[in-house]
C-alpha cells in the first residue's frame, strides 16, 4: 500500500507533520489521514501574498518529497475529519501575549491548533511546548534523509495522546 520510501498513514489519528524546508526549517501543520497514503492537511500558508491565510486541503502525503515527519498526537476517535476542522479553523493568525515574543508562523498556529484541540478533550496534551520540542528533534533527525529522497518517518508522540 505505500510507496518504497514512505510507510502507509496511521487510520484513526490526528497527526502534526513536518514538511522540510531543505534549509533545517519546516513547515508544520496538522494532518487527519483519510487513507493509507492521503490525510486531510490543516495550516496556514503566507506563499499567495504577505498575509496568512487558513488552509483545509487533501494532500497525498505518500507521494510528498517534502514530508519529513507524521507524528501521530491523538486518535480521532468519535470525531471526525470535520469536527477537527471546525476548531481549529478559526485559530486567530496571530501570536498571542504569551507567544509575543515570538514571531508568527505555521509553527505557532500549530501550537495553538494543539492547544485548542487539547482544550476540547480531542487530544491529550497538558505541555504543547514539550510536544513541539519533541517533534522538532524528531524532524532534525530525518530531515537529511527526508532532503536526499528517503521519504518521511512516522513517529507516536510520548508528550500527547
Amino acid at each position: 500500500m505505500s510507496s518504497a520510501k514512505n510507510p502507509d498513514l496511521l487510520q484513526d489519528s490526528i497527526c502534526i507533520c513536518l514538511f522540510s524546508r531543505g534549509d533545517g526549517k519546516f513547515h508544520w501543520a496538522i494532518i487527519i489521514p483519510v487513507g493509507y497514503k492521503q490525510a486531510q492537511k490543516f495550516h496556514i500558508t503566507n506563499l499567495h501574498g504577505p498575509s496568512w491565510v487558513f488552509e483545509s486541503v487533501s494532500e497525498m502525503v505518500s507521494a510528498s518529497e517534502t514530508a519529513c515527519i507524521v507524528a501521530k498526537i491523538g486518535s480521532l476517535g468519535i470525531h471526525t475529519v470535520e469536527d477537527i476542522n471546525n476548531r481549529v479553523k478559526n485559530i486567530p493568525l496571530i501570536s498571542t501575549a504569551a507567544d509575543s515574543a515570538e514571531p508568527f508562523t505555521c509553527r505557532i498556529w500549530v501550537r495553538y491548533a494543539v492547544r485548542a484541540l487539547h482544550d476540547t478533550g480531542y487530544i491529550n496534551c497538558p505541555n504543547v511546548l514539550a510536544l513541539e520540542n519533541e517533534i522538532r528533534v524528531v524532524g532534525e533527525s530525518n530531515d537529511a534523509e527526508t532532503i536526499q529522497g528517503k521519504g518521511y518517518k512516522l513517529y507516536t508522540a510520548s508528550n500527547s495522546t
